[in-house]
């Protein structure tokens, strides 16, 4: 079976004829060898996008009734197998939410045995999520901004290192009622290493010389796309005139994509962020230096398209237009550079920050605990492990796999963007605390 799309039919710009160009481009490869099929809710808005030879099938969690979950194929395909082909065993979570999101394992086992004793056909969305590592967690729009959080640990019956959880064993259970199982034994949790703290050595800020490429120069900031960067960060500079000053001065960014650090004289007076506030107040004099550093936090990847990522807007000061403008690049596609640097003794934030973890064994899985640090992203071996967002939630460690480690020297880089841990230190856990509450000590 192929997928020829996902949720087109629900979309208000949902066009048959890109659907037909589809079915036709696939088919072109594969012929009749293989299942044509799309996926949509169970609505009768499914209804706009169906074309012959492209099977329809829903996606749904779990149900009490699930006769209204398939109710909606069946009102474009009275006759075929029914089959939910995202059946959720979780959800997925963004930054600032209470708790990691979950669906409790007893209702994703009453769906399941109910669809399966109605002969339906179930694929299971997640059965493994794993991590969105490097800046590919992506993001959501309802209302506001919503970037996904690193771990894409989605509750699955495969948690985010791999290892079956409980909700895998009573999937298992309930799926040996209806089918031959293979007779293969499933290791039930793979070893964790704490290893030791490693206290690393603030090594060189963004405002610092040596790391500054030569700006791009304009007299309006331009977007990350006209600079010619997919992710990552900017800094935009621009100098305060004499005719700009002023006390109490409100600094607005009506599009922010998607968040920015404010700083005067390379001293921090505030944030802003799309999905809260796009203005921030301070003073500031002439001659002194504005500086923004601004992140690409996620595109949003569901319903909006065109998300450009940097300063979309004129930046007004007391509304006011501030022109010419300095800007540098920070990508971060490769570290290495960076770690080669001798320490500046500049220790403004945001800053890197680098240390050595030794190992004389076999590499393990582990996960860095984040909770003492604030706002960033961790490289290992110049494997780019993902953001955290402590200040934020609810996700507090990071992934490690065994994978990104060598035994001898590893290279542990983090960039901290607002405050780091007490002594620069990196702790490790043998679990997730993603689940765990916040509790300041």
């Amino acid at each position: 079976m192929i997928q020829v799309e996902n949720e087109f039919g629900m979309r208000d710009h949902c066009d048959p004829k890109h659907a037909i160009w589809l079915r036709d481009l696939i088919k072109s490869f594969v012929h009749d060898t293989a299942v044509l099929y799309s996926i949509d809710p169970p609505h009768r808005r499914m209804q706009k996008c169906v074309v012959d030879g492209v099977y329809p099938t829903v996606d749904f969690g779990p149900f009490q009734n699930l006769t209204r979950g398939f109710k909606g194929q069946r009102l474009v395909a009275p006759r075929g197998p029914l089959v939910n082909a995202e059946f959720y065993t979780g959800w997925l979570t963004h930054w600032g939410e209470e708790s990691m999101q979950s669906i409790p394992s007893e209702e994703v086992i009453d769906s399941l045995e109910q669809m399966l004793a109605m002969g339906a056909s179930v694929n299971i969305f997640m059965f493994f999520g794993g991590t969105n590592f490097g800046f590919k967690n992506g993001a959501n729009f309802d209302e506001k901004y919503m970037p996904t959080v690193t771990s894409y640990d989605y509750d699955s019956p495969l948690d985010e290192s791999g290892d079956p959880t409980d909700k895998y064993f009573q999937i298992q259970d309930v799926m040996r009622r209806y089918m031959s199982l293979p007779n293969i034994a499933v290791a039930r949790s793979t070893m964790k290493k704490v290893y030791d703290t490693v206290f690393l050595t603030p090594t060189v800020s963004v405002f610092d010389a040596q790391i500054k490429q030569s700006p791009v120069k304009d007299n309006s900031p331009l977007t990350f796309e006209k600079l010619g960067q997919n992710y990552g960060f900017v800094l935009y500079e621009t100098v305060i005139t004499e005719n700009q000053y002023c006390e109490t001065c409100t600094l607005g960014v009506e599009q922010i994509r998607d968040r920015a650090q404010v700083f005067i004289d390379e001293e921090f007076v505030g944030s802003i962020y799309r999905a809260d506030s796009t203005s921030v107040d301070f003073n500031v004099s002439k001659n002194q230096k504005l500086s923004l550093f601004v992140e690409n936090m996620g595109r949003i990847n569901h319903d909006k398209i065109y998300d450009q990522k940097g300063i979309l807007s004129m930046v007004l000061l007391d509304n006011e237009e501030l022109l010419g403008w300095e800007m540098y690049k920070f990508p971060l596609d490769d570290v290495s550079s960076i770690e080669l640097l001798q320490p500046t003794g500049n220790e403004k934030y945001p800053m890197f920050l680098t240390g050595i973890l030794n190992m004389d064994t076999k590499p393990m899985d582990t996960y860095l605990d984040m909770r003492n640090w604030t706002k960033g992203v961790v490289f290992v071996n110049g494997n780019n492990l993902g953001r955290y967002w402590s200040d934020a939630g609810p996700q507090y460690s990071l992934f490690l796999p065994s994978e990104f480690l060598n035994v001898g020297t590893n290279m542990i880089t983090i960039f901290e963007l607002e405050r780091a841990s007490p002594n620069y230190a990196v702790k490790f856990s043998p679990q997730s605390l993603n689940k765990i509450v916040y509790d300041e000590e």
